[in-house]
């Protein structure tokens, strides 16, 4: 089941049903590194950057091939900056707020 929930993961995610690829992407094995990046990728998609960056983290530190990993890490940096600067974004509406 595993090898044919990457491949309907991978469908839906350029199908651009990212909900359904999650749920499938989530049944493909542990060792199926590209559909862990597809994973990571359609959290990110769906606004889920939290769960997206720890996708990413846990390709970066555990995943054997060395371009998937590279690809983890990039997409990391990308994911943490947007949380970032997310949270940059409500600390000054909060302040804004505030001052009114």
């Amino acid at each position: 089941m595993s090898t044919e929930s990457y491949l309907s993961g991978l469908q839906a995610y350029q199908n651009k049903e990212y909900a359904r690829a999650i749920e499938l992407l989530k049944e493909a094995a542990a060792d199926q590194w590209d559909a862990q990046l597809y994973l990571g990728m359609s959290y990110y998609m769906v606004g889920r950057h939290d769960d997206a960056r720890s996708q990413f983290a846990h390709m970066r530190d555990r995943c054997p091939e060395p371009s998937l990993r590279e690809k983890a890490q990039t997409a990391f940096t990308v994911v943490n900056s947007k949380i970032r600067q997310t949270a940059k974004l409500k600390q000054d509406e909060d302040e804004l707020t505030v001052e009114w």
